[in-house]
């Protein structure tokens, strides 16, 4: 079975790391953005695990979604963008691997059940900075909470602008990365959402955006901001020359039912 899952670009982020996912994940905004990935799930016989794709990736999300399902799974990956480049695309796999697969076994898939399995894998791997949530909610999502997906505290921040624009996409690991930020560099982000939170102005959210960019030493153009965690440029808008992504406003649970 094949679907097509939506991504996130987080604009800013305070990570709270903890082994209990039930407390684990980040504060701060994220926008969901539509078709960040196209996977294809074939459940196996053996308890083996294949991965294909059209970038180079490893097989960690593959294989704990099979161990998760408690099947063998031969995955393909079709990704917009190099994975990496701040579009929430181990979020994106593990939410698609589990659903594809599920459709693949013939079961009706339970939204929650896929989402907080994908939340459990980010903590476990070290991976995403709460865009589960984000994909969950859809839109730009303000997260005030960490936690389940499903339980965490948002607030949206109504965008004007439908797409958004990516501008040359540039790939960082983020499990090297992320520890590397220290939680005095990050600490700002927990004040941001609080200002954030009081009053949601989407030109207010890119200002802060641009600022958090600035705090790690990165250079984020002046009508736009960095997707993080990476080196990727992007703005709100329509732009000339430049890779379009549609904002995805469809909570995750619509679009299973969608696809079911």
């Amino acid at each position: 079975m094949k679907v097509s899952v939506p991504g996130s670009i987080t604009c800013f982020f305070y990570p709270l790391r903890h082994r209990d996912p039930r407390r684990a994940g980040s504060i701060g905004l994220g926008i969901a953005v539509e078709d960040v990935v196209k996977i294809r799930a074939r459940v196996l016989r053996s308890d083996r695990v294949r991965v294909r794709s059209n970038y180079p990736i490893g097989d960690e999300i593959a294989r704990a979604c099979a161990e998760t399902l408690g099947v063998g799974l031969s995955v393909r990956y079709e990704f917009r963008v190099p994975p990496g480049c701040g579009l929430g695309t181990s979020a994106a796999s593990a939410l698609g691997t589990l659903l594809a697969a599920k459709l693949e076994l013939g079961e009706r898939p339970d939204p929650t059940w896929i989402a907080r399995r994908a939340h459990e894998i980010e903590v476990q791997l070290g991976t995403g900075l709460g865009d589960v949530a984000t994909i969950w909610h859809g839109g730009s999502v303000l997260r005030l909470r960490t936690g389940y997906p499903d339980r965490v505290k948002t607030v949206r921040v109504p965008l004007r602008e439908r797409v958004v624009t990516l501008e040359e996409p540039a790939p960082i690991d983020t499990r090297k990365e992320l520890p590397r930020l220290s939680e005095r560099l990050l600490e700002p982000a927990l004040a941001y959402a609080q200002r954030l939170a009081r009053n949601p102005d989407p030109s207010l959210a890119l200002h802060l955006s641009r600022r958090f960019a600035r705090r790690l030493g990165l250079n984020p153009p002046r009508d736009g901001s960095i997707a993080m965690l990476s080196r990727t440029r992007f703005r709100l808008g329509e732009r000339d020359g430049a890779r379009r992504l549609r904002v995805s406003s469809r909570p995750f649970p619509k679009m299973i039912s969608s696809v079911t």
